[in-house]
C-alpha cells in the first residue's frame, strides 16, 4: 500500500516502484536498452513508476528518458570528498528534469566489497554518523526527492541490525528525518 492507505496496482503487487536496473552506466548499457526494458515494464504495469540508478551522476543525462524516477548512488567514503555525494546528486537532479531524483546513500564498508586492484590490501570503512548525516541533508539540499541508504545486508550475509554502531549512524538520522 502506499502511504495514502490504498493499493497500487502493479498485478496485485504493491510497490513503490519497479527498479529496472542498477549502474546501466557502469555496466555499459545503452540508454536504448534501458528504454526498451522500461517500456515493457511499463506495459505489463502502467500505474506504477519505474526507476533505475546511475553510479555518476555526470552520466544521468544519458538515460534521463528511460524512467519516471531517476536514482544515484555514489559512495564516497574514504575515497573521495563527502559533498561529491550531494554533488551527483544535484548533476542527477539537472538531467531529470521534472522526475524526481532518490539519493541513493552510503551505508556500507567499501572493505566488503571486491576492489579495482584485488593484489592491494582493500580501503574502506563504513561512513560514521556525522557523515551519513552530511550526505543525506547535502542530497536534499541538492534536490534529491527521496533518501534510500545501501547497504542493510554486507555480503557475508550479515545485517546491519546486527553491528548496533552502523545501526545507530543509520537510524538516528532516518529518525531525524522522520521528525522534519
Amino acid at each position: 500500500q502506499n502511504r495514502m492507505g490504498s493499493s497500487i496496482p502493479a498485478r496485485g503487487f504493491p510497490a513503490l516502484a519497479w527498479y529496472r536496473c542498477d549502474e546501466p552506466d557502469v555496466q555499459k548499457m545503452k540508454a536504448a536498452e534501458l528504454c526498451a526494458r522500461a517500456g515493457k515494464v511499463k506495459a505489463w504495469s502502467k500505474d506504477v513508476p519505474g526507476a533505475f540508478v546511475v553510479g555518476d551522476g555526470r552520466k544521468a543525462a544519458e538515460y534521463k528518458d528511460c524512467g519516471d524516477v531517476m536514482m544515484v548512488d555514489w559512495y564516497p567514503v574514504p575515497h573521495r570528498p563527502l559533498e561529491s555525494a550531494g554533488e551527483h546528486v544535484a548533476m542527477t537532479v539537472a538531467a531529470a528534469g521534472k522526475k524526481p531524483v532518490w539519493a541513493v546513500l552510503q551505508a556500507m564498508n567499501w572493505k566488503d566489497y571486491p576492489q579495482g586492484t584485488p593484489k592491494k590490501p582493500p580501503v574502506g570503512r563504513f561512513p560514521d554518523m556525522r557523515e551519513i548525516r552530511f550526505m543525506t541533508y547535502h542530497s536534499i539540499l541538492a534536490g534529491a526527492k527521496g533518501i534510500w541508504y545501501f547497504a542493510f545486508t554486507r555480503p557475508d550475509g550479515t545485517t546491519m541490525d546486527k553491528i548496533p554502531e552502523e545501526w545507530f549512524a543509520v537510524t538516528s538520522v532516518a529518525r531525524e528525518l522522520a521528525a522534519l
